[in-house]
């Protein structure tokens, strides 16, 4: 299982763009532990191991539609928070 999983984050680095340092911001880990994983020295557990595999979906996903340089960026892009059941959503300001 190590060897799988690891093979899943040098597939993300390798094919988003994402340094080790971001994809361990996206899925919960320190860049050292992502670097482990890699190196198949650890193995992600739990809601790291499904964010890594999400990730890994997202990534597949993104592939066939968005040039391979563009999908970090994409990935790294802010995302406004849903909002709360029953709220409305509220658009930023556009200028003042």
């Amino acid at each position: 299982m190590y060897g799988a999983l690891a093979e899943q984050a040098i597939y993300v680095r390798q094919s988003s763009g994402l340094s080790e340092s971001q994809i361990g911001d996206i899925v919960g880990a320190a860049k050292s532990t992502l670097g482990a994983w890699i190196n198949s020295r650890r193995q992600p557990t739990g809601i790291r191991a499904d964010r890594l595999l999400e990730l890994v979906a997202t990534v597949r996903q993104l592939e066939p539609v968005m040039k391979p340089e563009y999908i970090s960026v994409w990935l790294m892009s802010p995302v406004p928070r849903a909002p709360e059941v029953g709220q409305q959503f509220m658009r930023p300001p556009v200028g003042d």
